[in-house]
């Protein structure tokens, strides 16, 4: 067929086909026309995944794109038995040493732990988190809070990982006023906010502020390779001891000792 330029023709197929759509210009995703032809479900002309319309396909479980709030995660996988169900459910593993889960990351990587009758000190608060998880570092918090809604208030105080003061004593990473925080779903700053023990910290606080709950985070599948290769790593030293000067959870011991800055630390 003669394309037509003057008619503001891209393309002529006498209808429609995998290039070329019905009103004669070029088929391409997001341009508002659904081409069947090119495999196209819908088309809304958008960039948006959440919406019910995926690259121009409908939006099913397995996608890989999470349906707020008809889905719990997608991670695109036939998996049933990771942390995303092939239902979309998240499948975490429950908190242990008595703890209840109060929320649950989008990811499915992190999840709130609290201990009801508040006995529990803040040192032990690692205790709260499901086998073989940990209380989240930093970097780990900040990469995987995308999307998560979960307030924080001076009476809900949520606390991750127990680093080392440079002043002495250790203090852990606070997420709540402390910080400036009034959601999980926003990155924090480097903190130290409230006071903990460690072993390798000098000084002890004893059992102090058992209100506090458990920031608890799935491991990181690269940290304790020995290769610091992970937007979630300030250090990897592929070991597990827990006292020297890298943390098994690929976090500084005493974060001020190299070059970081933050509150209280």
């Amino acid at each position: 067929e003669t394309i037509n330029g003057a008619a503001g023709e891209s393309c002529d197929d006498a209808g429609e086909s995998s290039s070329c759509d019905g009103d004669c210009t070029l088929a391409t995703c997001g341009d508002l026309t659904v081409n069947h032809s090119a495999g196209e479900q819908c088309d809304d002309g958008n960039n948006f995944d959440d919406d019910g319309c995926v690259r121009c396909k409908l939006a099913v479980c397995g996608d890989g794109s999470v349906q707020t709030p008809f889905e719990e995660c997608d991670d695109g996988n036939t998996i049933d038995d990771d942390l995303c169900t092939n239902a979309c459910l998240l499948n975490t593993p429950p908190c242990e040493g008595g703890g209840i889960e109060l929320a649950v990351a989008p990811s499915g990587q992190m999840k709130v732990c609290d201990d009801p009758d508040d006995v529990v000190c803040e040192q032990d608060q690692e205790t709260l988190c499901p086998l073989g998880w940990h209380l989240c570092s930093l970097r780990e918090f900040n990469n995987r809070n995308n999307g998560w809604s979960y307030p924080v208030s001076p009476e809900d105080v949520v606390v991750g990982e127990i680093y080392c003061r440079g002043g002495g004593g250790a203090g852990h990473l606070t997420l709540g006023p402390y910080d400036g925080l009034s959601d999980l779903g926003d990155d924090a700053l480097l903190n130290c906010g409230f006071g903990s023990s460690r072993a390798a910290c000098p000084g002890a606080l004893g059992c102090n502020e058992p209100f506090v709950q458990a920031l608890c985070c799935a491991p990181a599948p690269l940290c304790g390779d020995g290769v610091v290769n992970s937007v979630e790593e300030e250090c990897d030293d592929g070991d597990l001891d827990e006292t020297d000067e890298c943390l098994n959870s690929c976090a500084w011991r005493q974060p001020t000792a190299h070059g970081l800055s933050g509150i209280g630390c």
